[in-house]
């Protein structure tokens, strides 16, 4: 598993995305978001929260069905350990994402042997 924030190019503009990289059957598949989307900061926080052994674990993505504040339900994208357990925990736009990111980042960098 790896992060990063790379500045790529979309549109014709240049943008900040969030890259999160997994393994499974021997390749490495890269899924991208919006610096400030729901899917990464709901990963941002799970990792930030979990303990880099559960992270050395195997990992997978599972989707759910979330409600909104507003009562709306959308399909959202949580974290599993490798019990089954969702990795997650609550969070808003003003939490210190510069915080959460660096703990994050940093218990990836731990959970890989980095």
């Amino acid at each position: 598993m790896g992060l990063r924030f790379p500045t790529v190019e979309r549109r014709g503009k240049e943008v900040v995305k969030f890259h999160l990289f997994m393994r499974a059957g021997g390749e490495t598949t890269t899924f991208e978001a919006g610096r400030e989307c729901f899917f990464n900061k709901t990963v941002l926080a799970a990792l930030a929260l979990a303990s880099p052994e559960v992270l050395s674990r195997p990992l997978q993505l599972a989707t759910y069905v979330k409600e909104l504040r507003t009562g709306d339900r959308t399909l959202a994208v949580a974290l599993r350990d490798s019990a089954g357990n969702k990795l997650s925990c609550d969070w808003t736009n003003d939490d210190d994402w510069q915080a959460i990111v660096g703990l994050a980042l940093e218990n990836v960098r731990v959970a890989m042997g980095g």
